[in-house]
């Protein structure tokens, strides 16, 4: 199960995507006398291929059995800082594609936003970026839906006019 989904380090892979995986995948495991955390450290190196996998023997020394570290390094080694700045400005300057609906353009943003780490950006900023990235046929659509203008309405109200679960 675990290279069923495994990770090479190339292309548009996203580290942030593989270890959520990985855990979600490992936490349907269970080995009788062994830790969920020691079966992490024994499947990690499993679902890692190429560059990923000599990443991994390069640098499990160097964390000292901390999980918290190997995460830490394993996402910057493979999403460095200047990705991050790049889907930073990304979600910022987000835009609905011509003939999007309204659930596959909020699916399409909340995957950009949860592709890399946490951009500390709070959600009524991201409600904010996300609206202005629509299209003034679906603005007005969420306006009427909100009873106003969705950018006066708090964000759990917001969400709430988007039908969308926190």
């Amino acid at each position: 199960m675990v290279q069923e989904h495994s990770f090479s380090g190339e292309g548009d892979e996203t580290p942030y995507i593989h270890l959520l995986e990985f855990e979600q995948t490992c936490a349907c495991l269970h080995i009788v006398g062994m830790s969920h955390e020691t079966l992490k450290w024994k499947l990690f190196p499993f679902s890692l291929t190429g560059t990923a996998k000599h990443w991994y023997t390069r640098t499990v020394g160097s964390v000292q059995g901390d999980w918290e570290a190997l995460c830490s390094s394993f996402c910057l080694s493979f999403f460095p800082i200047s990705r991050v700045v790049s889907l930073h400005r990304e979600v910022l300057s987000f835009k609905q594609n011509e003939k999007e609906s309204l659930g596959a353009i909020w699916a399409r943003f909340n995957d950009l936003v949860n592709s890399g780490p946490d951009l500390t950006i709070q959600d009524p900023m991201l409600l904010q970026h996300f609206y202005i990235g629509l299209s003034g046929e679906t603005t007005q659509l969420l306006d009427t839906t909100s009873g106003g203008a969705l950018l006066h309405c708090s964000t759990s109200e917001g969400r709430k006019s988007l039908k969308i679960p926190r």
